[in-house]
């Protein structure tokens, strides 16, 4: 378990007793404060040949990895391994299932929500092999988990176990919650890192539209305007750097 440096949740109506057969160790985020950071500290620290995410007010039913791990013996090709989930919100649970196979093409046309980062399954080899792992640039970390798909997927598509095996809870206040230029930021330095999500028209009017819209909500109208440049992932926005929306 790695603290991110974020404030604490007690979590108390999650608490659960764990098996005799896991191991709990904790750590500190040594590296840069939030989910990329803490991922990264993880994965550093790891010693075992898979590895799993699971943010702290999410849950794992009983058999997910033994699922997981059965689905990977038959698609030996996949460099990472999903699973549907349950969102438990204020006003009751909604099911989600990911295709049973996602490729980078897909993800380039669609974030594919159902795709949630506590069901994610990798082999600890392919994320050491991956550059720079969980990305620590990316503005206050919004959107780190859609620039891991779209780097990962590279070695190889994602499957996912048609069964929803993580409990995922909406029926607490998100760390993004209202915080719209934290999220216009991280999209839009998503856009410029990646400048083929942009070359579906329909994915292209998704992502703009967001971070349009984030930088109303925000109160910052002239940003919001069509035209604007991404921030590029090295520095800096200036003219004719970085993807349009």
């Amino acid at each position: 378990m790695v603290f991110d440096q974020s404030p604490i949740d007690p979590l108390e109506d999650l608490r659960t007793e764990l098996p005799p057969s896991v191991i709990l160790n904790t750590c500190g985020n040594d590296r840069a404060a939030g989910l990329a950071g803490a991922r990264n500290t993880g994965i550093a620290r790891a010693a075992g040949t898979l590895i799993a995410f699971c943010d702290d007010d999410d849950e794992w039913t009983p058999h997910k990895l033994t699922a997981q791990v059965a689905l990977w013996r038959e698609r030996p090709d996949a460099a990472v391994i999903a699973c549907g989930i349950s969102i438990v919100t204020l006003e009751g649970t909604v099911d989600r299932r990911p295709p049973m196979l996602t490729t980078r093409e897909d993800l380039l046309r669609s974030r594919v929500g159902e795709l949630h980062p506590s069901s994610f399954l990798f082999r600890r080899t392919d994320l050491l092999a991956l550059p720079g792992g969980v990305d620590e640039s990316i503005p206050f970390g919004y959107g780190e988990d859609y620039d891991f798909l779209l780097r990962v997927t590279e070695r190889g598509p994602i499957a996912s176990v048609p069964h929803e095996l993580v409990i995922v809870h909406w029926d607490r206040d998100s760390y993004f919650a209202g915080r719209w230029e934290r999220m216009a930021e991280g999209l839009s330095y998503l856009v410029a890192k990646h400048p083929d999500l942009l070359h579906d028209d329909r994915n292209a009017g998704r992502m703009c539209g967001q971070v349009a819209f984030a930088y109303a909500a925000a109160g910052e109208q002239g940003a919001a305007r069509p035209g604007r440049v991404a921030p590029s992932p090295t520095g800096p926005s200036s003219r004719g750097r970085g993807s349009r929306c």
